[in-house]
């Protein structure tokens, strides 16, 4: 009877292991697809980030400010 526990706690953990896979799969994809979609034909996608301030593509009004 203890065997038959184990073995369907287990199943139970490989259940959720695959529904968190297949999320994060979902998010992932949903989230290129959004950054895919949201690019400019300029853009280079190239961000400057200084240690302080705004980030963004280069030309980004008040870049390196509060």
């Amino acid at each position: 009877m203890k065997r038959g526990l184990i073995t369907l706690a287990r199943l139970k953990n490989a259940g959720w292991i695959a529904a968190f896979v297949a999320l994060c799969v979902v998010w992932g994809y949903e989230a290129m697809n959004a950054s895919q979609q949201s690019r400019s034909r300029d853009d280079t996608g190239i961000w400057i980030c200084p240690i302080l301030g705004k980030c963004g593509p280069a030309g980004t009004p008040g870049l390196g400010t509060w």
